[in-house]
């Protein structure tokens, strides 16, 4: 792998046509659930030699298996009750996504599945394979606690959550995984003031040092290369939270990880200067390429852009990303951008050794 200026992705990858044709023929009984498996698995094989072929040099499984980015782990969770949301009518939407309603104490004794994923992308990956887990904070705003909303009983089923992501993280190690991601949007959305509550969504109303501790306890004690990815939401290209990092530090600077993936590219690079605020020992996951956008961004534009990052952070530190997933984004476009954004850090990479 690239010592300098090091490129991946974030998590999942566009969907060809053909799956979201497979889909819907499992959704009208035509499918078996052999048809579909071996549907996902040609999926799994399209997501990484597409990504190969574009030169990432540290990819992922796309996410092909899972149903949208956190509904595949719900019913997983043990003692939940799945519920329609308040509103169904009118374009989709974070208020449109079903409810997951506690009925006892999270567990998962059947772990959460991502194991399983790893195990059967593995093989077919020629370049270092990353996985991904969504964090606790993210997987709260489908489970209304029990007991109210008050910061106690949110902490605790955070604590409870994290308790599960840490068993299977760790049992990924066990399968040999070295680079795990973990996907926490929520963090941008934690505040200590009454934040703007979505139907059918709770708010996370804790200080954001709770927010990172509740994180730490998530990761703790995994023994691999840890990227914590957080940004504003992308569900259907929507922004789920006042776009700024700046609250967030310095609580941000204690999360106890190797890397942190954060979204740029769509805010045109704001708040980029913060970057030399963030301490020497953290790698830097720059999102630079706009997933909401179909602006395929040239080898030019990514290559500007990276020398801009260049002036924050070093280039041993420094990795090139997306900002988010592709889930939303159309196969061709995504496979461009890729390519694109390969080619332009190919460019400053050059020049990096030539300095």
């Amino acid at each position: 792998m690239n010592r300098l200026l090091r490129t991946t992705v974030i998590g999942s990858y566009g969907r060809p046509t053909w799956l979201w044709a497979a889909k819907e023929q499992v959704r009208a009984g035509a499918f078996g659930a052999g048809d579909f498996g071996e549907t996902l698995d040609d999926a799994v094989r399209m997501a990484i030699q597409d990504q190969e072929e574009a030169g990432v040099d540290l990819i992922t499984d796309g996410e092909m298996r899972r149903e949208g980015f956190t509904l595949s782990f719900y019913e997983r969770l043990g003692a939940v009750r799945k519920e329609a949301p308040s509103r169904r009518a009118g374009p989709l939407g974070y208020d449109t996504m079903p409810v997951y309603y506690l009925e006892g104490r999270i567990d998962a004794p059947q772990g959460l599945g991502i194991r399983e994923e790893f195990r059967q992308a593995r093989p077919l990956a020629l370049k270092p394979l990353k996985v991904g887990c969504p964090g606790p904070l993210t997987l709260l705003p489908r489970l209304p606690p029990v007991g109210g909303e008050s910061t106690a009983e949110v902490t605790k089923v955070a604590r409870e959550v994290a308790a599960v992501i840490n068993r299977e993280l760790k049992g990924l190690v066990e399968d040999g995984a070295e680079w795990i991601q973990v996907d926490e949007p929520a963090l941008t959305r934690v505040t200590s003031e009454e934040p703007h509550r979505y139907p059918s969504s709770p708010s996370l109303r804790i200080e954001p040092a709770q927010a990172v501790s509740l994180l730490n306890e998530a990761i703790a004690g995994v023994k691999a290369h840890i990227t914590v990815h957080f940004c504003f939401g992308s569900y259907y290209s929507l922004h789920r939270s006042k776009r700024t990092y700046r609250p967030l530090l310095p609580a941000l600077f204690d999360l106890r990880a190797d890397a942190l993936a954060i979204e740029f590219g769509n805010r045109e690079l704001a708040e980029l200067e913060l970057l030399r605020e963030f301490p020497p020992d953290k790698e830097i996951v720059a999102g630079l390429i706009d997933v909401k956008s179909y602006y395929v961004e040239r080898p030019e534009d990514v290559a500007e852009r990276v020398r801009r990052a260049l002036k924050f952070v070093a280039p041993d530190r420094l990795w090139v990303s997306p900002d988010c997933g592709f889930r939303f984004v159309p196969r061709w476009l995504a496979r461009d951008k890729l390519r694109n954004m390969v080619a332009g850090v190919e460019r400053v990479r050059g020049e990096c050794k030539k300095s």
